[in-house]
């Protein structure tokens, strides 16, 4: 006589099981009887103060227990593909970021994201915490309290020197993570930012070191001195375009307009999200012209490092990134050569907009000759006096105001 399924309605439920998941989390599931199928009940990855029942088409205890796991694996993965403010990672708040910084209408720079990346690792050394949420004002002070007073080493090695983070440090850190907060609130991932009240540390004064003329000069000609062509003339574009050493390491070969004298750079390449199209005078264009890539219009950097550094290692092959490298080693080798005399690459972007500002006599009419906005113009002054002639436009609202 065949056996006759065992209904099991009115049987209790099996004890708890604990299953673990890939990353390592231990979930409790239990089986429970419905007619003579098992059922899986587990708590709801979405919302864990609930519960969610489902079928396991097991009548073989065994058999149910293979296949909850399965079902428990499969509803948490795919709550992993939709996180919420209670479940989201650092990982997937990073990971989102990077296909479409928080917004489809927004790519965040490689350097943001490398900042964030930074901070949150900085912040999952000191203290102890899965994602966004974990995060309370209080935590977030003693973050700043433990990293600040914590002390760190260069090296893997046993023994090696330790080191202090300096206060200016531990700001970035500070700012950094206020900053990753904003836009985690923007993606929905959370309401408050528990950095906005953190206590900072004290900065000591910030002392601008203002190349003179005579500094910019002299290091021009000690950059022609080493007859390196491509180096000189886009030591010379970026002087006259002031912009970022960045942005201008990226223009490729097409948006150099040789015949019109134009150069362009487009938004994906500057930093504000900005078309910048700037003349480039006649004898400086024909120089551009002559060095300029297939490419990229710098690519000629590659043909001829290895005769300027004597390096036989040198890469062969050009990428932005690596001229920009060798652009700041450049700076560096100056400051080497004149420790008293320091130019950096930010002092020309500085120069360029001082001098546009001297010229025009306006900071809003400065911004739009270099496709600025009024605020980086402002920022950026090597000195209000170089910007603006104080005494003479003194005089000049004199002659206004007693007419």
């Amino acid at each position: 006589m065949p056996d006759r399924p065992i209904t099991r309605v009115n049987m209790p439920p099996i004890p708890k099981n604990m299953h673990t998941l890939p990353d390592g989390r231990e979930i409790a599931i239990r089986l429970k009887p419905r007619g003579d199928i098992y059922r899986v009940e587990f708590p709801d990855p979405l919302n864990p103060k609930k519960y969610k029942e489902a079928t396991t088409g097991k009548r073989s205890e065994n058999e149910a227990w293979i296949a909850a796991g399965q079902i428990v694996l499969a509803a948490y993965t795919d709550a992993g593909l939709k996180p919420t403010a209670r479940t989201i990672t650092w990982d997937q708040v990073l990971e989102e970021l990077a296909k479409h910084g928080g917004s489809q209408s927004v790519t965040l720079e490689q350097n943001t994201l490398d900042m964030y990346l930074y901070a949150v690792n900085a912040l999952r050394r000191t203290v102890t915490t899965q994602g966004p949420r974990d995060i309370t004002p209080e935590i977030a002070r003693r973050f700043a309290t433990l990293y600040a007073a914590t002390p760190y080493t260069r090296s893997k090695k046993e023994g090696a020197k330790q080191y202090t983070r300096t206060p200016k440090t531990v700001d970035n850190a500070i700012h950094v993570l206020s900053c990753l907060y904003s836009a985690i609130i923007k993606m929905k991932y959370g309401t408050t930012n528990p950095f906005t009240d953190c206590p900072r540390p004290v900065l000591d004064p910030h002392i601008v070191t203002i190349p003179t003329e005579e500094d910019f000069a002299n290091f021009f000609d000690w950059v022609d001195a080493k007859n390196w062509e491509v180096m000189s003339v886009f030591i010379k574009v970026k002087s006259l375009m002031g912009c970022r050493t960045e942005d201008l390491c990226q223009v490729r070969s097409w948006q150099f307009d040789a015949k019109g004298n134009m150069l362009t750079i487009t938004p994906s390449q500057d930093k504000t999200k900005k078309t910048r199209t700037f003349p480039i005078p006649i004898k400086l264009s024909k120089r551009l012209d002559a060095i300029r890539g297939k490419t990229y219009l710098w690519e000629q950097y590659t043909e001829s490092i290895r005769e300027h550094t004597h390096d036989p290692r040198a890469a062969t092959e050009f990428t932005p990134d690596r001229f920009h490298f060798a652009v700041r080693r450049l700076f560096s080798s100056y400051a080497d050569a004149f420790p008293d005399r320091p130019v950096k690459a930010h002092d020309l972007r500085r120069r360029a907009i001082t001098l546009t500002v001297k010229l025009c006599g306006s900071v809003d009419a400065a911004a739009e000759a270099l496709g600025l906005t009024a605020a980086t113009v402002r920022k950026h002054y090597l000195d209000n006096k170089k910007g603006f002639d104080t005494l003479e436009l003194q005089k000049r609202m004199a002659r206004v105001l007693l007419k």
